[in-house]
């Protein structure tokens, strides 16, 4: 990617190996793709509301986000946080419309949902346990906080948080 479009992704990483998923990114080439791996791509995620985070999914069982620096001039990506929480490796992420939330999903068969604070951080707000085998995917409804998961257990399940704020 041209860093200086905006479009260039993170080199190097906070650890372990990386892969691409569905950045909405104009160009990428695989050379962009903080990765040990040339075979794997690494899935990742622009927040919805700057572009200017990327979170991505880790072989090692965590999440890096990334902050793309403008003062910089260059449009370099620095890791700002490493979410950690999946006991295997983390297969998707995927920030909700209003970027307030990160899900993520991974070869535990869970589903994790992340709330965002101010500074870069992550707080675990649910833990979901509906898949009796590797979640592959989760994608956020483009305009509710309603979140899907797909599985090898050849279920999709919606999931929306109770009105009460306080489960999914």
């Amino acid at each position: 990617g041209d860093a200086a479009s905006g479009t260039g992704l993170p080199r190097g990483s906070c650890r372990g190996m990386w892969r691409l998923c569905h950045a909405k990114i104009a160009s990428v080439r695989r050379d962009d793709v903080p990765t040990t791996n040339p075979d794997d791509p690494t899935p990742s995620t622009r927040h919805p509301s700057t572009g200017r985070l990327l979170a991505t999914a880790s072989f090692d069982a965590s999440t890096a986000v990334w902050a793309q620096q403008p003062a910089s001039g260059s449009g370099e990506w620095e890791c700002v946080a490493v979410v950690e929480g999946h006991e295997n490796e983390v297969k998707s992420c995927a920030w909700s419309p209003s970027g307030s939330l990160l899900a993520t999903c991974g070869r535990d068969k869970s589903v994790w949902i992340w709330e965002v604070h101010p500074g870069h951080d992550f707080e675990c707000v649910a833990v979901l346990n509906g898949h009796t085998q590797d979640v592959k995917q989760v994608v956020w409804h483009p305009a509710e906080d309603a979140l899907v998961s797909v599985s090898y257990d050849d279920s999709i399940k919606v999931w929306t948080e109770d009105p009460g704020g306080d489960d999914w």
